[in-house]
């Protein structure tokens, strides 16, 4: 009779674990997988922290574990904004290339920049040249007629037509000057800063280490 019970609570024991068997290697298959992906996914720029489906991740420079890894695109286009060479953790000087914008590029470019390097009161001095450019050329060629009139009928404000006449001028070429001279120099400064930068290497160098076998240890004793 204790036989009987002993082989009974056997056999639902077995049939227990063949059923569990399943479930449980289900979950450790699943737990495998989640570590897969995750151990994948850990892989990713340090910029845009994209993986490197789109591009392949880079280390070109010391630092090391996941801040090591970068796509070229993301690290060129950073260098370019920064206006530096160097990695802002280690300080590491990268090998690269820089190269100007073509000059149309860079003007549109520059021309829908909202920031400091951007052009500052251009939609004002546009303004201000049309504006006056009619009006300058107006009131110097009046002035122009009267001094001429004036200076043949031998009157004394013709003489002062003609200083009128030449103050107009000096003044509105002056202020043409001055004011293409600063938006030029705003533009040269935004083309230096944001400048097409090329990596040139795009993998740090690998340390090479060299054993030295020490000749006492070929030694042997007889």
């Amino acid at each position: 009779m204790e036989s009987h019970q002993s082989s009974a609570a056997t056999a639902a024991f077995d049939d227990a674990v063949t059923i569990n068997t399943p479930k449980i290697a289900s979950s450790l298959s699943r737990r495998n997988m989640n570590s897969d992906k995750q151990s994948a996914g850990s892989n990713c720029c340090r910029i845009c922290h994209e993986d490197e489906s789109s591009e392949e991740l880079i280390d070109p420079c010391k630092c090391s574990g996941t801040l090591g890894l970068i796509h070229a695109s993301c690290l060129e286009k950073w260098l370019s904004m920064s206006n530096t060479d160097r990695c802002e953790i280690c300080n590491l000087s990268f090998e690269i290339q820089r190269n100007y914008k073509p000059l149309l590029q860079s003007f549109r470019q520059w021309w829908r920049t909202r920031n400091r390097y951007g052009p500052q009161g251009i939609t004002g001095d546009i303004v201000c040249l049309v504006l006056l450019t009619p009006l300058c050329i107006a009131a110097t060629y009046l002035c122009a007629i009267g001094a001429s009139a004036y200076t043949r009928l031998g009157f004394w404000e013709g003489t002062g037509l003609t200083a009128l006449c030449s103050m107009l001028v000096v003044t509105y070429c002056l202020w043409l000057i001055v004011t293409i001279r600063f938006h030029y120099k705003s533009w040269q400064q935004w083309r230096k800063r944001n400048q097409d930068v090329k990596l040139i290497v795009k993998h740090k160098p690998e340390k090479c280490t060299i054993e030295f076998s020490n000749p006492l240890e070929n030694e042997f004793t007889i």
